[in-house]
């Protein structure tokens, strides 16, 4: 089974339903591990309490400053305990700054680590700030469970079958067509 962390961040200055209180965010997060079927340790839990998403974790930070002591500890646990997932509610959990979230980007690939969220049911007109995170980490995110994306392939290769399928047909008929 993949280990999984979960990550929760609430801000003063983030007030909004993209947002919710760190225990609603916790236990949403703990429904999604079940619906992908990955393992959570109460030891991958992981919450930063009134911390800005713009703030970097405390692990990548130069020098004083706000910092993100639970994102860093994140951090330090992929990189030791080979966590495989990352489960958040919403992407803008993770950083709400270009800086923080292309780091975590980079930091994601390299230790291929995959985000699993929950799909934004929010418009992006109703909260714009909400569409800059989902957009930049939408190649790392993860909405289907392992099923449903096996479901969706088959999908979408036996479509490309009847395609292929049918244009042999088209082919054949028009070929009969020309005799006439």
């Amino acid at each position: 089974m993949i280990k999984a962390s979960i990550y929760a961040r609430s801000c003063r200055e983030e007030k909004s339903p993209a947002l919710p209180s760190i225990e609603n965010q916790v236990s949403f997060c703990q429904s999604l591990a079940i619906r992908h079927s990955v393992a959570v340790q109460p030891a991958h839990i992981f919450a930063d309490h009134w911390a800005s998403g713009t703030s970097l974790p405390s692990c990548w930070m130069a020098g004083p400053g706000p910092a993100r002591p639970a994102l860093s500890a994140l951090i330090e646990a992929i990189e030791s305990d080979g966590i495989g997932r990352v489960i958040i509610q919403r992407p803008q959990v993770l950083g709400t700054s270009s800086e923080v979230l292309t780091n975590l980007l980079s930091f994601f690939e390299a230790t291929d680590v995959w985000i699993i969220a929950e799909p934004d049911p929010a418009s992006f007109a109703d909260e714009p700030a909400a569409a800059f995170p989902s957009s930049l980490l939408r190649q790392r995110v993860l909405y289907d469970t392992d099923e449903e994306r096996e479901r969706k392939a088959a999908a979408r290769r036996k479509k490309a079958e009847e395609i292929t399928r049918l244009k042999l047909k088209i082919a054949r008929l028009e070929a009969e067509i020309s005799q006439l």
